[in-house]
């Protein structure tokens, strides 16, 4: 959770973590042995924005499987948006993806390569 620079806390993502490593681990697997290859991997900073931290307590708690913004994290965050009252307070994501090329097709036949 930010408000500008200023981070006031984290949002609990639940067991996110855990999946995320496990679908990664899985996608290691696939490119390891050959089922598919990397074409573009790409990492970026994803912000969703609220404007007021209960906004996106309330966005977390419809939105994330079973993410919560914790009451210390709210707190903290209504005190920082006093002073800066003119920005609005956000989440950041760090955000991984890959496109991925299959290498052979359901047949076992090399798959063609794409531009």
């Amino acid at each position: 959770m930010e408000i500008g620079s200023n981070k006031t806390g984290y949002v609990d993502a639940g067991d996110a973590p855990l999946r995320h490593a496990a679908a990664g681990a899985a996608l290691a697997v696939a490119v390891n042995e050959r089922l598919f290859a990397v074409e573009h991997s790409l990492i970026f900073t994803f912000y969703t924005y609220g404007d007021t931290i209960e906004e996106l307590r309330d966005y977390v708690v419809e939105n994330w499987r079973n993410g919560t913004i914790d009451d210390e994290t709210v707190a903290r965050t209504r005190e920082v948006l006093r002073v800066a009252s003119a920005v609005r307070p956000r989440i950041r994501e760090d955000v991984h993806i890959v496109k991925l090329r299959p290498i052979t097709d359901v047949s076992g036949n090399a798959s063609p390569s794409t531009p």
